[in-house]
């Protein structure tokens, strides 16, 4: 695991252990991960998952997004704020 990080590395072998989707952020780790057969997620999708369940709204959504943008890979948050659009939500 000498690709990704040392946390990232107990992440991945604790999912690995417990038959667990992993919660991650790094497309390193991701990538990684995937390889060992693992399923993934992001943080961004998670957002995702809760507007469509109706547990926040679209400005929430929105705004978590732009929260966690500067620490998030870019296509995460591509891909989440197209999911969201085609969900209906409306983002500034």
């Amino acid at each position: 695991m000498a690709s990704v990080g040392k946390g990232e590395a107990a992440a991945i072998a604790l999912a690995q252990h417990l038959h667990a989707p992993l919660l991650i952020k790094e497309r390193k780790g991701v990538a990684f991960a995937r390889a060992l057969g693992l399923v993934t997620v992001s943080v961004p999708s998670v957002v995702v998952a809760i507007y469509e369940r109706g547990v926040i709204s679209d400005r929430a959504a929105c705004r978590k997004l732009q929260l966690i943008e500067r620490i998030t890979p870019l296509t995460f948050i591509r891909d989440a704020n197209a999911a969201l659009a085609a969900l209906g939500a409306v983002c500034p």
